[in-house]
């Protein structure tokens, strides 16, 4: 016997999905985006760049490895916005900082400085590999991104420098220093994690008596 399909039947169902909570909601793309960025920094802090893969990145997100590719490219383009959205956070930690002094306090930054190198050392790690792998290829176009992005935070270091009363020729060289010492002070840890408690603290007072 032929069945009669109650016409509204269809519309409450529509309205039940569409009233579903949040939660049960299939997730944006801008938002599994973001979660496949927090997948893939911890995989990279976890295995540096050279043993990071998308297999990792894609079971840590509990994606496939076509969802990583369809917001992606691979795993070059990953770390680079994870490097990128570290970098933003790093800087508006440290204008936190340097906003509430009245003056550039070196010792006070240093000791900022070197928690941002020795609270992830494996991250230093694969900054240098993904480093090492751009400058190999230099025609790729991710060189010129990457010069762009640390150009752009030389000049956040900068005007953070100037704003706190240093000279703007000092605050030039500083910035540069400041980045070099960096990472040269997160490799010594990787090696010797107590050779460089204070340096940077030690450096930034020097630089700036």
């Amino acid at each position: 016997m032929a069945t009669t399909r109650n016409p509204g039947s269809g519309r409450r169902r529509r309205r039940t999905d569409e009233s579903a909570p949040r939660s049960q909601r299939r997730p944006t793309r801008s938002q599994t985006r973001e979660h496949v960025l927090a997948a893939a920094a911890q995989v990279f802090s976890q295995h540096a760049y050279a043993g990071a893969t998308l297999d990792q990145i894609a079971a840590a997100a509990g994606l496939t490895k076509g969802a990583i590719y369809s917001s992606f490219g691979g795993k070059e383009d990953l770390f680079f916005e994870v490097l990128r959205s570290r970098t933003r956070e790093r800087v508006l930690a440290a204008r936190e900082v340097l906003g509430n002094a009245p003056t550039f306090d070196g010792a006070e930054v240093g000791r900022l400085l070197e928690r941002f190198t020795s609270d992830d050392p494996t991250w230093h790690l694969a900054l240098i590999q993904f480093w090492a792998s751009v400058t190999a290829a230099p025609g790729s176009g991710r060189l010129a991104e990457l010069q762009r992005m640390r150009s752009e935070l030389r000049a956040d270091i900068e005007s953070m420098l100037t704003s706190g009363g240093v000279p703007a020729d000092r605050a030039r060289w500083m910035s540069v220093a400041i980045l070099a010492l960096s990472n040269g002070l997160a490799i010594e840890r990787a090696i010797d994690p107590g050779a460089t408690e204070g340096v940077f603290a030690a450096a930034l007072e020097t630089w700036t008596e």
